[in-house]
Order: C-alpha cells, then structure tokens, then sequence
C-alpha cells in the first residue's frame, strides 16, 4: 500500500514499520504514530470476512515403463511401477476487506472503500501475492479517483 501512495506522490508510512514485536496494537500507540511523523490521515485496513472451503484432491500419478524382448518373437517382458503422490487440498477462499481513511485533525472517517476478492490456492502452486498488489493498486487509484491524494 506504501509504494502505491508513493508512486501516486503521497508520503506513506507503513505503520509495522515502527514497531516492534512488543509494541501494543492499541489506539494510544496509533496516535503517538501519528503525532511523531506528523500524518494528516490514516488509512486503515480491517477484515470483514474470510471463509474457505477445501476440497481434497488427487495428485498426478506418476509411472515408469520397463519394456524388455524375451526369447520368443514378438513377446515382451514389461514391467511398469506407479508412484502415487499423497492426495492434496485445494481451497477456495471469499476475502471482504474494509478500508477506511481517518482525518487526524477530526479524527472521523472522511473515506471508505469495501473490496470483495475471490482467490484459489493449490497445493502445488506457489504463494500468489498478486491479490495483495491489486488491492492495494485499487485502494490507491480510487483515493486518488475521490481526489483525496495530494499530487
């Protein structure tokens, strides 16, 4: 979210960027966040929903042919071994995200967007952080759309 504010000339500040694992996610520590670098907003992201639903599948089975003559024309010795990989899941998941931009000098919502994703993940299939880049692209563009990003 903080490259694509910044592609879009907004100075952004990840808030995990100044903390630690000790720092307690509260309301005071947001506020001295924003008094120390002295933020006009805040966007915050909140989950709203996630459900997934998996279903178990059958990985490719995989074989090996061993094909060998015999002393006998036209007859054949064949040996063939399968290996059958564990079965896997596959899952399907709903993400509804909340975002919502905080004026900090009258600390109401002055925005908000709700997004809706649908993703599927497999187990053979690497981490697809794609989504994430999208979403955030998308918040990004229509803060920008609303005109409430400073060019």
């Amino acid at each position: 979210m903080v490259s694509k504010l910044s592609e879009l000339g907004t100075d952004a500040v990840a808030s995990t960027s100044l903390m630690d694992t000790r720092t307690p996610v509260v309301r005071e520590t947001f506020m001295k966040m924003v008094s120390d670098i002295d933020a006009d907003a805040v966007l915050l992201t909140q989950l709203v929903s996630l459900s997934s639903v998996g279903k178990v599948v059958d990985m490719n089975p995989q074989s090996t042919v061993n094909l060998r003559p015999t002393g006998y024309w036209n007859v054949f010795s064949v040996e063939m071994t399968e290996y059958v990989e564990p079965q896997a899941v596959d899952f399907k998941h709903s993400l509804v995200l909340k975002t919502d931009l905080f004026s900090v000098e009258s600390e109401d919502t002055v925005w908000g967007i709700e997004s809706r994703s649908k993703l599927k993940s497999g187990f053979d299939q690497g981490r697809d952080y794609t989504v994430f880049v999208n979403e955030a692209r998308a918040i990004a563009s229509s803060l920008s759309g609303d005109g409430l990003i400073a060019h």
